[in-house]
């Protein structure tokens, strides 16, 4: 018993030290990766000015490039006053780096405002009604895999799809991606990502929704709606895994 209870607390104290030397490389990498961003900000900044640069150089390259009267244009200012040709490029360059750190600003708040819920449902289902129901949807990725771990095979399938603008969805429409078994018709789960920061829709009132969807076409018995459940939420779009679950 003692030998048991010393590699217990061995393996213990090897898995406190793990998730401690995990914990600091993550801080770290999310560090790091902050100080990329930054970096990269500073480098479009640069890009764009030699860009306005050039472009400013090439239309204003001097009084002898035009063939108004410049005499009596104010163009002339830029070889009769020290300096004004700095000047005007500097100006440009800064409406330029403001105009280009907006864009930039606003691109990256719409990418960090998506959410995404994974919620497994295990529900039984039509899965005739299932099919027909997604045939009509604007699908954008559809996979089929046969799990042979059961003692009978069973088709697995996952379809993901955009919903169309309406009003319902309280903001921008959700992506959905359910995952069923085709064969033994049950829903195994669905992911539904929505742009949070946009919409007005609760993680309760969006799972509703989808599934007075399923009720309405008769997919799914409304007494075998999922009640209540609790998520647990990522703000990670692109990663794979980005999502809560719910049992």
């Amino acid at each position: 018993c003692n030998m048991i209870a010393a590699v217990s607390r061995e393996a213990l104290e090897d898995v406190a030290r793990q998730t401690t030397v995990n914990t600091t490389n993550l801080v770290e990498a999310s560090f790091i990766e902050a100080r990329n961003g930054q970096v990269m900000d500073v480098v479009n900044l640069i890009m764009s000015a030699g860009f306005i640069y050039a472009v400013m150089s090439k239309a204003f390259g001097g009084v002898e490039n035009w063939t108004v009267n410049y005499e009596q244009s104010w163009f002339v200012m830029l070889d009769a006053v020290p300096m004004a040709n700095f000047v005007m490029h500097v100006g440009a360059f800064y409406i330029w780096s403001a105009v280009l750190s907006s864009v930039l600003g606003s691109l990256s708040d719409s990418a960090n405002g998506f959410i995404s819920w994974r919620v497994k449902m295990n529900r039984k289902i039509d899965a005739r009604a299932m099919f027909a129901w997604l045939s009509i949807k604007t699908v954008s990725t559809i996979g089929v895999e046969t799990d042979s771990s059961t003692p009978k095979p069973r088709k697995v399938r996952s379809v993901t799809w955009a919903e169309e603008e309406h009003a319902r969805w309280k903001g921008p429409p959700p992506k959905l991606e359910v995952t069923y078994d085709d064969t033994n018709g049950f829903l195994l789960q669905v992911v539904m990502e929505l742009h949070l920061a946009k919409s007005q829709l609760t993680q309760e009132e969006l799972l509703n929704l989808f599934q007075d969807d399923l009720i309405a076409n008769r997919i799914m018995d409304k007494n075998n709606r999922l009640i209540l459940p609790e998520f647990e939420t990522q703000a990670d779009p692109d990663a794979e895994d980005a999502g809560g679950e719910a049992e």
